[in-house]
């Protein structure tokens, strides 16, 4: 911030002699005229009084551009001076947002960009390992279903077959009884 102070004084100079070489040179344009308006006068005067008749009058414009020169000069004072009013009372409010800008630089300056990058990677790789963890988990649970589907299947091939031997049996008793002679007592 000491830095910029020069280089906003600079500019404060700089406007100030821009100014005052702007003012100078149409106050002088302002005396070439008053100058220029006077001999036509005295032309005029001594004109009047040889008896001439009298010549094309430009006078009246002459004194009347004098007189708007002279205007625009004062009103260009008083604009700088209002300027600079104007300026001065921004000054606080810049000083506060070149102060923010600076302290938004040194944060910069003081970030680790290397310690972010590190902490991010670090986040990804628990983001992976756990992700690893999940699938593995995933597949666990999988071969269990399928060593259960497949104890579910072995089970049911082996209902089947005692179903099956169970209705041997049962055919077996049916031609059993069938066969033997049923004594009648």
């Amino acid at each position: 911030m000491v830095e910029e102070q020069p280089e906003a004084s600079k500019s404060v100079s700089l406007r100030e002699g821009i100014r005052k070489i702007v003012l100078e040179s149409q106050q002088e344009q302002i005396e070439n005229l008053r100058q220029e308006i006077v001999r036509d006068l005295e032309a005029r005067l001594k004109e009047i009084v040889a008896g001439q008749p009298p010549g094309p009058d430009g006078l009246v414009e002459r004194l009347e551009r004098a007189l708007d020169e002279e205007a625009r000069i004062a009103a260009i004072q008083a604009g700088a001076k209002s300027k600079e009013e104007f300026a001065k009372t921004l000054e606080p409010e810049i000083d506060s947002y070149r102060k923010k800008l600076n302290d938004i630089l040194d944060s910069f300056k003081t970030f680790d960009i290397k310690a972010f990058q590190g902490s991010i990677m670090q986040q990804f790789d628990a983001i992976v390992k756990n992700n690893a963890a999940f699938e593995e988990n995933v597949g666990i649970k999988l071969k269990e279903m399928e060593n259960r589907m497949s104890t579910l299947a072995l089970m049911e091939k082996q209902l089947e077959e005692v179903r099956t031997k169970l209705d041997d049996v049962a055919a077996e008793l049916r031609s059993v009884e069938l066969s033997k002679p049923v004594i009648i007592e």
